[in-house]
């Protein structure tokens, strides 16, 4: 193996574990019977299609078709089996294992559907890879257990099992091919051998049967002048050649993500990544370079980010008056600069710090940016290829948002396409509206519609309550079948009223039209001028952009440092100013003595000049020679002597004048500069006073802030209400031009009976149709974001490749465990990941002793680095993402991806709680402290701990918990609070069950108040919805929770458990937006980690003590 693991490597480590999830089918408890094998074997039509009793029993439709779950046997049998071969956890681990293991319920072998005869569908017969994999485990053949040994087992399987239901067709007895009790048993047998698994002696249930009623499936209904193009126009297909190294085998129910696994696999066998893609940088074990936001250097690189040339030039067209915090827009910025050419980036968002918030910026980014390519066309057939698809250019654009969290995908975007999720002022903002309307609109059952006594059909859905009519088709949640068909369903064929008609004017609360009668309806504008009108407000966004680019200039020539420069070469120059004025009056008063002492050495030169000429004249007297020849020389003597100083004399003064003149213009050039020193100065902040007019309560950049200020985090640079609007108003134009596009688009008959025609058979399968990436291509420029689950990546996007889609979005990442990304980010040019590791962390799926012994087995010393159970999809993009800061959690230095810090949900005592325990208190509170001080329910009913003590009770369950749960929901309704306000969280599982089964079982009257009626249904519904383990509330909130924590004295072993992490409490607190309160032995919580503070926070009251 090399130095470090290959990509290969890692994902054929991951899918190894992936043998080992069970299947956790989702049966409707009314429809499905168990039949033991035993049965089978005693009667040979002890079957629902073959037997009128059990028919009548069950009451089973006689049009119902059947799905067998074959060979069933309960979860925890394997993980014994599991524990038996490589054993188990204890201590800590094991209660740790015990809560976050998904291991309660049966699972199965295998699965087959049956139709309404009884005749059983081969091409339906699905396996768990969880029996094959335990035998070969139980054999130590783990060195066997890779996909393409489990591949040639399958096809030996369906072999077997196509020579047995073949068997099955008699021409005599049983033409049809009618599967029989002794039939069923054969198979079952087929599958233990098929397995070698070590058959069970005592199974009570070898074989549940599930149905439907296929009669009563929902009929698609069309107009009929619009039958011809739900037939689309079949494009030629190309011979598929068999991928290289690609296994074909059966499908796996035990895993959503094995398929894909292979497939990248085989993928990278053809070709690797490249550095840059968002996959390798995910399987890559840590970044060479890291900017640490929280060091002295991180707010220059912030601002630097934030610089107005980096600003997105559409914003969602939320409350302009708002703007994003720091860090919010600088995630944002970052997003687009940093993935510009693709990659990864995560971006860390503690509770209720505006990860929606971030997304839907970013999403309105990219629709800008494709509208703005969209405007380069003369026209809409030039942006369509010959079969009706969006052109290459138009491409890249694509969103899609994953999550492991089915809740989290559906709720993102159920509330994107909300008129509450717009500002007042853009409120009028109209995309396919009705449409939208209808994809959220419900159903009115079929027997009201019965009791209509008039001819006319009665409308279809309920009207739409105000908080959930729809601005436009900005999102629809995809990805299983279901939600496929749901979303077809209403795009094509429902009508609400069908015999009105599609202009007659619609109230808000049943706006709802499908796509063709919105079609006929349109009166919006033609793409040439939508296109006019988005280039104008382009245009004038971009001017914008450009003043606010040139005040950034200007700001950085005005830092405090450039204007503290500026003045202290101000200063410097004025001083040599002084110098040089000092020094110039010297020279100037030593040029006057050398003039004096010039004049004098002349004179004495002329007077020397003179004897020399008297001299001259006695020369030649014989009596002068005699007499003053020494005179004479003497004379000449001086005369020389003073002429060479009368020399120097003038050098000297030449000099002192050069230097005068030297300084004089040295002097003219500093006095210069001072002058434009003072210009440049009162310019700057002439015009800094002059934007500021302009553009008011704007945040503007400064280093004198230190990160960790609270005014600096809660309000990003470069936004106010001008800049918000007009930035909005740009989105606003690129989805009308969308629109208009749209509506052209459906003139051209390649679009409209191709794409358009055959979007109803793609949604239903999308691999039945040619042209898959661009169907999804094109479906991206009518709904812009989809959402799925990862589990449904793999089928949905079947036939989509490396890269292919723009974006890919994960949302809650830190409870999602790596693998599950791995096929949407292969998928994806460009990954934002986000999330938060200090809430929810991933379910473990299987055995974790199993899993790192599958690890140390495939990645030997890397093992740890790459352990699926110890790291969540946030942590694996976390530790390779470039921008980030260390963060201490429980004394412990972690590296996080880009932090939000501005908190908008709790108040006090929830926020400072959570704040300071799990992230070390760098969280801000959007509101002044005053606004977020502490509240009481009534003066009776505050937050506060009940002191409640007992020891019985199952696990960690305690019955003096559930005493004084009935008695504190009884006060919160006796005080106005209403069921669906309250929220029961508890850390462990064998609480939650207890808890609901008390209410299940306990008489009315021990809550019921006498001025409020509480139906046994509401109860029922509200012990469903509202009472779970903290994994169950990740990403909700509400106004009260109440924490049920469990344990006694002696058995402290959960709570030490719970206490290990910040994850359990930090969540459980930020769920609370007003009220908390807490139900425990302060005794077994109140001196833990984190829990302390609790217990040292909230005021005590003594409930049951047992």
């Amino acid at each position: 193996m090399p130095s470090k693991p290959l990509p290969i490597d890692i994902l054929s480590a991951w899918q190894r574990i992936e043998f080992f999830h069970p299947y956790s089918p989702d049966i409707d408890s009314k429809k499905k019977l168990s039949i033991s094998l035993k049965a089978l074997k005693e009667n040979n039509n002890q079957l629902p299609w073959l037997c009128d009793t059990y028919r009548e029993q069950y009451k089973i439709p006689k049009t119902a078709a059947f799905i067998l779950y074959l060979g069933e046997f309960e979860k925890n049998l394997s993980s014994s089996l599991i524990q038996n071969i490589v054993g188990s956890e204890t201590g800590q681990a094991k209660e740790e294992c015990e809560q976050r293991l998904s291991n309660e319920g049966v699972t199965y072998f295998a699965t087959l559907t049956i139709d309404n005869n009884g005749v059983p569908n081969i091409q339906s017969f699905s396996v768990s890879a969880l029996p094959w994999a335990l035998s070969h485990l139980q054999e130590k053949n783990e060195a066997e257990l890779y996909s393409a040994n489990f591949a040639v087992s399958c096809e030996q399987l369906i072999s077997q099992v196509t020579t047995l239901l073949s068997s099955l067709q008699d021409p005599e007895h049983n033409p049809s091919g009618i599967m029989r009790a002794d039939d069923l048993a054969n198979l079952l047998e087929l599958l233990t051998q098929w397995a070698n698994y070590p058959k069970r002696h005592d199974w009570s249930a070898d074989v549940t049967i599930s149905w439907s009623d296929t009669s009563k499936r929902k009929k698609e209904r069309t107009v009929e002048k619009n039958k011809e193009v739900l037939e689309p126009v079949e494009e030629p297909e190309e011979e598929e050649e068999e991928e290289e190294g690609k296994i074909a085998t059966l499908p796996i129910l035990n895993s959503f993500f094995f398929t894909d696994l292979e497939t990248v696999i085989a993928d990278l066998k053809q070709q690797s990544l490249s550095p840059t893609s968002a996959l390798q940088r995910y399987l890559s074990l840590n970044n060479d370079v890291t900017h640490d936001l929280y060091t002295s250097t991180g707010l220059v690189k912030i601002i630097e980010q934030l610089h107005p040339k980096y600003m997105p030039l559409g914003r969602w067209p939320s409350n302009p008056q708002h703007t994003m915090s720091l860090m919010q827009q600088f995630a944002i910025n970052t997003a687009v600069k940093e993935l510009a050419n693709g990659g990864l980036l995560s971006v860390n968002g503690p509770p209720g710090t505006g990860k929606t918030t971030l997304l839907r910026d970013l999403i309105a980014h990219n629709i800008v940016e494709r509208a703005q390519k969209i405007a380069d066309y003369a026209i809409v057939d030039d942006t369509l290829t010959e079969q009706g698809f969006i052109i290459p250019a138009l491409t890249g654009y694509e969103m899609v948002i994953a999550s492991s969290n089915n809740a989290a995908v559906e709720n993102i975007s159920k509330e994107l396409p909300q008129k509450s999720a717009l500002g007042e002022a853009f409120s009028s903002l109209d995309y396919l509206a009705p449409v939208a309307n209808q994809v959220a609109a419900k159903y009115r059952p079929k027997k009201q519609n019965k009791t209509q006594v008039n001819s006319a059909k009665p409308p279809l859905y309920y009207p739409l309550e105000q908080k959930k009519q729809c601005w436009g088709l900005i999102s629809v949640a995809l990805g299983k079948k279901a939600n496929r068909s749901y979303f077809k369903q209403r795009l094509f064929f429902d009508e609400h009223q069908p015999s009105v008609d599609n202009n007659t004017p619609r109230p808000d609360d049943e706006n709802f039209l499908n796509l063709w009668n919105w079609f006929k309806s349109y009166q919006g504008d033609s793409f040439a001028i939508a296109k006019k009108k988005f280039n104008q407000c382009w245009q004038e966004t971009k001017a914008l952009q450009q003043e606010l680019h040139d005040f950034a200039e200007l700001l950085t020539q005005c830092s405090n440092d450039k204007l503290s420069a500026f003045e202290n070469l101000f200063s410097k120059a004025q001083q040599k100013i002084s110098k040089k004025t000092h020094r110039l009056k010297r020279l100037q008063y030593k040029q006057k003595l050398l003039e004096i002492r010039q004049n004098d050495i002349h004179a004495r030169i002329d007077e020397l000049e003179q004897q020399r000429q008297q001299l001259e004249n006695k020369r030649f007297q014989r009596l002068f020679r005699f007499l003053n020849k020494k005179a004479f020389s003497d004379n000449e003597q001086a005369l020389n002597n003073w002429q060479q100083y009368a020399g120097k004399y003038n050098k000297k003064q030449q000099e002192t004048n050069s230097l005068i003149l030297e300084h004089k213009n040295k002097l003219e050039k500093t006095q210069q500069r001072v002058q434009e020193y003072q210009q440049k100065i009162h310019f700057i902040n002439h015009h800094k006073s002059e934007l500021q007019e302009r553009y008011p309560k704007m945040t503007l950049p400064t280093e004198d802030k230190n990160i960790y200020d609270a005014d600096l985090q809660r309000t990003a640079f470069w936004q106010n209400k001008k800049i918000n609007t007009q930035r909005s108003k740009l989105f606003i134009a690129a989805m009308e031009l969308h629109q208009a596009w749209l509506y052209e688009a459906f003139h051209n008959n390649s679009f409209k009976r191709n794409f358009i025609g055959g979007l109803a058979t793609f949604l239903d399968n999308p691999q039945k149709l040619p042209s898959i990436l661009p169907r999804w291509q094109t479906l991206a420029m009518i709904v812009p974001v989809i959402s799925t689950t990862f589990a449904a990546v793999s089928r949905m996007f079947d036939g989509v490749g490396r890269e292919a889609f723009g974006w890919l979005m994960i949302d809650e990442a830190g409870q999602a465990s790596p693998q599950q990304a791995i096929g949407a980010i292969w998928r994806a040019k460009r990954v934002l990941v986000v999330g938060d590791p200090l809430q929810i962390e991933p379910v473990f799926t299987a055995s974790p002793t199993l899993v790192n012994h599958l690890c140390q087995e495939a990645l030997h010393q890397y093992a740890d680095s790459w352990n699926p159970q110890t790291f969540s999809i946030q942590q694996i993009a976390d530790r390779v993402n470039a921008w980030g800061c260390q963060l201490e959690v429980m004394n412990n230095p972690i590296w996080i991806g880009i932090p939000l810090w501005v908190h908008r949900r709790c108040i006090e005592p929830m926020f400072s709680l959570a704040n300071n325990m799990a992230y070390n208190g760098r969280m801000i509170h959007a509101d002044a402290k005053e606004k977020i001080c502490s509240c009481s329910i009534s003066d009776q009913l505050k937050n506060h701990w009940v002191v409640s003590k007992g020891n019985m009770g199952n696990k960690q369950y305690r019955d003096s918990h559930g005493k004084d749960l009935l008695t504190l929901v009884s006060r919160l309704i006796q005080e106005k609070s209403t069921l669906q306000s309250i929220y029961v969280i508890t850390p462990f599982k064998a609480v939650k069950t207890a808890l609901i089964e008390l209410l299940k079982e306990t008489d009315l009257s021990a809550i019921q108040q006498p001025a409020i009626k509480i139906t046994q249904k509401e109860i029922n519904h509200w012990a469903k919805h509202n009472i779970g383990t903290v994994h169950t509330f990740q990403g909700k909130e509400n106004d009260t929770v109440i924490f049920v924590l469990g344990c006694s004295i002696g058995e402290e072993g959960g709570a030490q458990w719970a206490a290990s992490k910040p994850n359990l409490l930090n969540v459980a607190l930020t769920r609370a937006k007003k009220y908390i309160f807490v139900i425990g032995d302060p005794d077994v919580w109140g001196h833990l980690p984190s829990f302390s503070d609790v217990a040292n926070t909230l005021p005590k009251e003594i409930g049951t003590l047992e």
